[in-house]
């Protein structure tokens, strides 16, 4: 739940963000590209739809209902009911979930860095140009997602 959450913007269903992704796929092509900066972010395009659909069956399985009608919203409540005792709870200012790399120099990860200071340097630095993945995540090419389709707050 709390990593479905990021791929939402705000007021978007599950359903929706998804067919918004696969449109976007489908209009990067390898005749539309511009360059290989191109290219990879439609690698890492891909890599956000795997990941939904991922978090789709996993939350499925465990018995959530109506999955691709759940809203960030509505993911966000589903948290806070499923926390027995608030551990769960992302300070989107001092819990530290992130790593990014620049798309041109992915051989160095940065990180860790809270919502807040993605978000902040999604608007004002990071100009479409890097990718990011969850704490955690082993640091394979699959986990990397291009910032555009992360909300972060």
């Amino acid at each position: 739940l709390i990593r479905m959450q990021y791929f939402l913007p705000e007021g978007h269903t599950v359903l929706e963000t998804l067919g918004t992704l696969n449109k976007l796929r489908k209009k990067i092509s390898p005749n539309t590209t511009k360059d290989s900066t191109d290219l990879a972010a439609k690698e890492h395009l891909v890599n956000a739809i795997n990941c939904i659909s991922e978090l789709i069956s996993i939350l499925e399985n465990k018995g959530i209902e109506s999955v691709y009608e759940l809203t960030r919203f509505d993911i966000r409540k589903l948290i806070k009911e499923e926390s027995i005792t608030g551990s769960n709870q992302v300070d989107n200012y001092k819990t530290k979930l992130w790593s990014f790399k620049w798309l041109g120099k992915v051989d160095t990860a940065h990180g860790m860095y809270t919502n807040y200071q993605m978000q902040y340097w999604k608007k004002a630095y990071f100009n479409h140009k890097p990718l990011v993945k969850f704490d955690g995540e082993p640091d394979e090419k699959s986990n990397w997602i291009h910032v555009d389709y992360i909300t972060f707050m």
